[in-house]
């Protein structure tokens, strides 16, 4: 078939891309009048001094728990795909989360299409099988902000309300649509072939389609019987308790390099990550400025400590957790594949010549 050289506004395609360009713009554009926003008022030169001291023993100590969480959420990302392959190995879920991660620092969102597509491809399972599973493990995110939003409400500063008075009603949103979601998954596919299945609407659908549109059904329904197995709960709970220690493990591993921990009690430190977690939800690239913005105004609010000291603390926490661990590992595992891959072409090539 004659490939669509039409670059017409019109064709669907450049639609697409610029629809794709205009999102990666309004993204960018957030996350630079979030960093504005940020650091609006602060001395920058005081900002740099204060991250110059910091304890790299501890940084090193942070970088060491942030990649165990990226570690035991791949393992939880096995648990919730074991209907769909019981032998997935760990090590290429976590590649795959990690090259996930790596992507969303640049292409907010973009990161969850390279996991689904990394993992489907390396251990060959079907994509629409693996969406589900990639569905639950955010919404398992969000019910866990839902949480702890909700213990740490009660206990908020005055100042907080005024500050950022969408707090409550997000706590709210976040609960509510989060559960429904987990209750709704593995009814959806069900209820979407009950629907395909009315005469009226079946004679709209061409046959072959229908074909095709019930065996993704199919597999998007596998990728929801974790959710239907209670025997799965209290290991998809524990992993969740787990990968959540590790994130508040972050935050307080940075809070001894800026010898900070002196002024911490449980319950503002628990304030502080909590109101920070909603920073890993603002869609710009790496959670850049909503981040920094969100944690720099706890600090400030919670700890009294001084603009500079704590926008010093949100960047040096953010460059290391989000990006430099991160990019370093996303390095490390993409050498390590095509090491392998390298090996086992030279090995092709070793036993081919031998046949000969």
């Amino acid at each position: 078939m004659p490939k669509n050289t039409d670059h017409s506004p019109s064709n669907p395609s450049v639609l697409q891309g610029k629809n794709k360009a205009i999102k990666q713009i309004i993204a960018l554009l957030a996350a630079c009048f979030l960093v504005w926003l940020s650091f609006r008022g602060a001395h920058l030169s005081e900002v740099l001094k204060y991250a110059a001291q910091v304890n790299p023993f501890f940084l090193g100590l942070m970088c060491v728990s942030a990649l165990l969480s990226h570690l035991v959420r791949a393992w939880r990302w096995l648990i919730l795909m074991r209907p769909l392959k019981a032998n997935i190995s760990l090590w290429h879920s976590f590649c795959a989360v990690i090259y996930g991660y790596a992507v969303n620092i640049a292409i907010p969102r973009g990161g969850e299409i390279v996991r689904l597509v990394t993992i489907s491809k390396m251990e060959s399972l079907p994509w629409a099988a693996v969406l589900p599973t990639l569905l639950i493990d955010r919404l398992l995110d969000l019910v866990t902000i839902a949480i702890l939003i909700g213990f740490t409400l009660i206990a908020l500063p005055a100042d907080i309300f005024k500050t950022m008075p969408w707090l409550y009603p997000s706590g709210i949103t976040i609960t509510i649509s989060s559960l429904a979601l987990l209750l709704i998954l593995p009814k959806l596919s069900p209820l979407l072939s009950f629907i395909l299945s009315i005469p009226n609407i079946k004679r709209l659908i061409p046959k072959a389609l229908n074909e095709k549109i019930d065996d993704l059904l199919t597999q998007f329904a596998e990728g929801t019987k974790c959710l239907t197995n209670p025997l799965t709960y209290p290991i998809i709970a524990l992993s969740t308790v787990a990968i959540w220690f590790c994130y508040w493990l972050n935050f307080y591993f940075v809070l001894l390099a800026f010898s900070l921990d002196k002024t911490l009690t449980l319950g503002k430190g628990l304030l502080l990550f909590t109101v920070s977690s909603l920073g890993s939800l603002v869609p710009t690239p790496g959670c850049v400025g909503g981040f920094h913005l969100l944690v720099s105004k706890c600090l400030v609010l919670i700890f009294g400590i001084n603009q500079d000291l704590a926008l010093a603390f949100a960047t040096v926490l953010h460059a290391f957790a989000f990006v430099i661990t991160i990019c370093v590992a996303a390095f490390l595992c993409f050498l390590w594949q095509e090491l392998r891959l390298n090996k086992t072409d030279n090995s092709n090539i070793t036993i081919e010549q031998n046949s000969h």
